[in-house]
C-alpha cells in the first residue's frame, strides 16, 4: 500500500501538495492541553449549561459578548452575521463560531480564541 501511495505522489501534484500540506499541519500542533484545565473548564460548562448562571445567560447579551471578543478579527458585520443564526438558548453558538475563527485564523490561533471567548465571555459572565 505505502508503495502504491509513493507511485500516486510522485505522478500528482496536488496530492504532494495536500500531503506537504497536512504535515505542515501536523509539525505546527499545538501542545496538549493539561487535564487539570480540561477538567476545570468541562465543569464550568457543565455548570452553565445546566442554568447555574441562567440569569445571566440572556442570549442576546451573550451574543454581544462573543461579537465583542471576536469582532477584531472578523469585523463588526461578519461576527454580526456569524451570531445571527444563534439559537435563543446559545447552544449552537460554539458550532457556528469555531469553524468560522478556523477557517480565518486558522486551527491552533482559533482554538486559543475560542477558549479566550468561552472563558470570557460565558463561563466567567
Amino acid at each position: 500500500m505505502e508503495k502504491m501511495v509513493s507511485r500516486h505522489l510522485a505522478g500528482c501534484e496536488a496530492c504532494r501538495l495536500e500531503v506537504r500540506r497536512l504535515s505542515a499541519a501536523l509539525d505546527t500542533a499545538a501542545p496538549p492541553i493539561p487535564a487539570d484545565d480540561v477538567g476545570e473548564l468541562l465543569s464550568s460548562l457543565r455548570e452553565w449549561e445546566s442554568g447555574g448562571s441562567q440569569p445571566k445567560r440572556n442570549c442576546e447579551a451573550l451574543k454581544r459578548r462573543v461579537a465583542g471578543a471576536v469582532e477584531p478579527y472578523l469585523g463588526k458585520a461578519a461576527a454580526h452575521a456569524l451570531l445571527q443564526p444563534v439559537h435563543e438558548d446559545g447552544r449552537n453558538l460554539l458550532s457556528n463560531v469555531a469553524p468560522v475563527l478556523t477557517m480565518f485564523l486558522g486551527r491552533r490561533a482559533a482554538g486559543n480564541l475560542v477558549s479566550c471567548v468561552v472563558d470570557a465571555a460565558i463561563v466567567r459572565f
